[in-house]
């Protein structure tokens, strides 16, 4: 049995893409032609920080080769940061393609105000 497909986080492509075993099922991922639609700030902010994780992934197996190792607790500080900030960014992504359906703020008040 075929595992089931992972759509483009557009709602308006139809592209899908293999979904691998053991992906966690919330993954969502993005096609080429949808990621240029993006603006130019969120692409690269995502690829800054996929740089950031990977100069500190070099950084940390520099130490454990000169047989420094890096402090666990500052590791996992970088880490969470890092992560925090990929969930931000995507969140951006996510939103982009899927906006909010009402207004926030005041045009929300001025709107059930009018009815």
């Amino acid at each position: 049995m075929n595992a089931p497909r992972r759509p483009c986080i557009n709602p308006r492509c139809r592209r899908t893409f293999k979904r691998e075993t053991g992906e966690p099922e919330a993954m969502e991922v993005c096609c080429g032609k949808c990621w240029r639609f993006l603006p130019v700030r969120l692409t690269r902010r995502y690829k800054a920080l996929r740089a950031r994780d990977r100069r500190i992934d070099r950084q940390v197996k520099k130490l454990q080769r000169q047989g420094r190792g890096a402090r666990p607790s500052r590791l996992e500080t970088l880490t969470a940061q890092i992560d925090r900030l990929h969930e931000a960014n995507w969140r951006e992504i996510h939103d982009f393609f899927h906006p909010t359906e009402k207004p926030v703020g005041l045009d929300t008040f001025l709107e059930e105000m009018l009815l």
